[in-house]
């Protein structure tokens, strides 16, 4: 992060930390079903939507970064106490015409009882935190205390919502009108290495403009996946094709 105004006592981190171990971590895809809830599949069991695949280019962070194996380690989790945590993404291949294609988000469940309904509002901001786009549902899964989970959409879900991508973007996940817990009680997981395209160790907190450290070797569990849409400059280029070819004959 770059804002000078982001600053916070180390000593933060102290009580927001708190170690995993990869045995405590699910993986999920996200889809929405017709009365507009989020439904979470198990990861083996999703399938991507039918359609034309996605162009090759592509531009990950974190969990999905082709440079750590395709699977960041989750070693940590930040207590996220209903606010609205955010991390600075920092996207690998970026070119213009770029936007967001699918998006990892995480939760950890810190409390005593299993949560079984709640409502995840995510938002992206760009470089300047200026506001994006922002995605919010609830959903009715079942995830038992001490239990960190990923969650991610597959196969284009956010193409249609044309959302532009920088070099460096926020994205923030936050929960509430949790059912089993209090929202209190609940997480986002931390991982590391930082690899290739992953954000700097610093996240956000948006709800008390706070800043954290994470460590060297740290940052949130989140992901964007976008995709580079060619421009429609095949027309115009055809055209100028054209009117040379009509110069050289011209000249003959």
């Amino acid at each position: 992060m770059q804002k000078s105004y982001m600053r916070v006592a180390l000593l933060l981190i102290v009580s927001t930390f708190s170690t995993l171990s990869m045995a405590q971590v699910q993986s999920y895809v996200r889809t929405i079903a017709p009365d507009g809830e989020w439904v979470m599949t198990p990861t083996g069991q999703a399938t991507d939507p039918a359609g034309p695949p996605l162009p090759i280019v592509r531009a990950y962070d974190n969990w999905r970064s082709p440079s750590s194996g395709g699977n960041t380690l989750l070693i940590a989790t930040v207590r996220a106490d209903a606010d609205e945590i955010a991390d600075d993404v920092g996207i690998v291949n970026w070119q213009p015409q770029t936007f967001v294609a699918d998006l990892g988000w995480t939760l950890y469940n810190f409390g005593t009882r299993t949560i079984t309904r709640y409502r995840t509002t995510i938002r992206l901001y760009d470089a300047e935190s200026n506001l994006l786009f922002t995605s919010s549902g609830v959903s009715s899964s079942s995830i038992p205390p001490g239990l960190g989970v990923k969650f991610a959409t597959s196969g284009g879900a956010y193409l249609g919502a044309n959302i532009p991508v920088s070099p460096g973007m926020f994205m923030s996940v936050q929960y509430s009108e949790v059912q089993g817990p209090s929202a209190a009680d609940l997480g986002v997981l931390s991982g590391g290495p930082i690899t290739l395209g992953s954000s700097s160790n610093f996240i956000y907190n948006f709800t008390t403009g706070q800043q954290i450290d994470l460590g060297p070797n740290n940052n949130l569990g989140f992901f964007i996946d976008a995709v580079v849409v060619p421009a429609p400059a095949g027309a115009p280029l055809l055209t100028v094709g054209v009117l040379a070819i009509a110069r050289r004959r011209r000249g003959e």
